[in-house]
């Protein structure tokens, strides 16, 4: 036997092989119908952001540039659009005055279009919770907390750049708050709500289930005291590029992704760690015997998924502009578990990152057929329940075998009666 035709037969390989081939079958639906799915287009976007609006400043005169700021940060996908939007801002003679100048100072950058960056720019919250989630899940654990630290993230974000907008002041602070302060001190924070989680599950000796679903039921009530129940919007040219940037025509979150997803892979694949997260996750105790401090491992992993959920939080914060502590991350949790489940990572011991993130991505390609085929969204759980079951028996070694012994008995009894029928002819 070949090494390919070895590594094709390979466990690792079958994991990957049926989330690939779901995620394929999902995708062909949509080819075929639904018109446009796959059309991916490169647009120059029209901001005026911070730094074209100080330029123009000095350029126009105060009224109309106090009119004109209005449109700050908002994006347009094409030319057209930018100014007509400006000619209903500032009126038409205004935009017939000043065309040429704000055209030659407003921000543009080419990007791409389409339901595929869509798909990648949607699922890269879940792919973010689920590369921490897999690990943990490796361990024989798991973390029904992520949503609730997401949240936590996004309001302590929203919170350090408006902190007395829940109190009903509307003024940002003077100076405005350093984009390093926005985006470190909530990640600290959530990998200390990680550093919780893991505490109670290794040294403390509470069952993950339990250990994380104090903080998933805790951690939104955090979330809202620490906005005081509100919905905190704000504007922050520098954050705002965290969850609605590009970088090479690609979304930034789904940049963030990759970078998250090497460096955990480089971790987990070419040192020791993640054959230590293996041992730890198959049989603890022996690994233990054997010198690994499991103890100290799970810990790690459980702050490492803290800080992805924390990432997650500022990316759908800065995306909305916002931090809606009720609803950011709601059920985020069970679609990571879900995407780690359809990648075959069942429980403890060998786990697969990329089965994982096709696993995200199958959902999220779910959520976006659902959506553009009309379907009502409040359907959308009953079909995420469907793939999943069927991709985990397709998975299942034990419904495979039973799968293909009904299909040859059913096929020996056909071959069996269609000899019989003959003899009966011949005689």
């Amino acid at each position: 036997m070949s090494s390919w035709e070895m590594r094709l037969k390979s466990e690792s390989f079958q994991k990957v092989l049926w989330p690939f081939v779901a995620l394929v079958s999902i995708l062909l639906f949509n080819l075929f119908f639904t018109p446009g799915f796959f059309h991916i287009e490169i647009k120059t976007s029209f901001e005026l952001s911070e730094g074209a609006l100080k330029k123009l400043e000095t350029l126009m005169p105060d009224d109309v540039f106090q009119t004109l700021s209005k449109l700050k940060n908002n994006d347009y996908t094409d030319e057209k659009n930018f100014l007509e939007m400006v000619a209903d801002t500032i009126g038409q003679d205004g935009l017939d005055a000043y065309q040429s100048v704000i055209l030659e100072h407003v921000h543009r950058e080419r990007r791409f279009f389409g339901s595929l960056i869509d798909i990648l720019n949607r699922a890269a919250p879940i792919m973010l919770l689920t590369i921490g989630m897999t690990l943990v899940y490796a361990t024989g654990g798991i973390d029904l907390s992520v949503g609730s630290v997401l949240a936590i993230s996004g309001a302590i974000a929203a919170y350090l750049i408006r902190p007395a907008y829940a109190s009903g002041v509307l003024e940002y602070p003077d100076p405005p708050t350093s984009i390093l302060l926005v985006i470190t001190i909530p990640l600290v924070m959530s990998m200390l709500a990680g550093l919780w989680n893991g505490f109670l599950v290794a040294y403390v000796g509470v069952q993950p289930i339990i250990a994380t679903l104090i903080l998933m039921v805790a951690g939104r009530g955090i979330a809202q005291l620490i906005i005081k129940g509100q919905i905190v919007i704000f504007i922050h040219e520098g954050f705002e590029f965290v969850g609605g940037g590009f970088m090479g025509g690609l979304p930034f979150p789904f940049i963030l992704v990759i970078l998250m997803l090497v460096v955990v892979y480089v971790l987990t694949r070419k040192t020791a760690l993640g054959m230590f997260i293996e041992a730890v996750g198959a049989n603890p105790t022996a690994s233990r015997f054997m010198g690994l401090r499991a103890r100290q491992i799970k810990l790690m992993l459980y702050m490492l998924s803290g800080l992805c959920a924390g990432i997650a939080g500022l990316v759908i914060c800065s995306d909305i502009r916002g931090a809606d502590a009720n609803n950011a991350g709601l059920f985020y949790e069970l679609d990571a578990i879900a995407s780690v489940i359809i990648g075959g990572t069942i429980w403890g011991g060998r786990f697969t990152l990329a089965g994982s993130m096709l696993g995200a991505l199958i959902i999220q390609s779910l959520t976006t057929t659902i959506l553009t085929r009309g379907i009502p969204p409040e359907v959308t759980l009953v079909y995420k329940a469907a793939v999943i079951i069927l991709v985990a028996l397709i998975q299942s070694e034990n419904f495979r075998r039973l799968f293909t012994q009904y299909f040859t008995r059913l096929k020996s009894s056909s071959d069996s009666g269609a000899a019989k029928q003959g003899v009966g002819n011949e005689s």
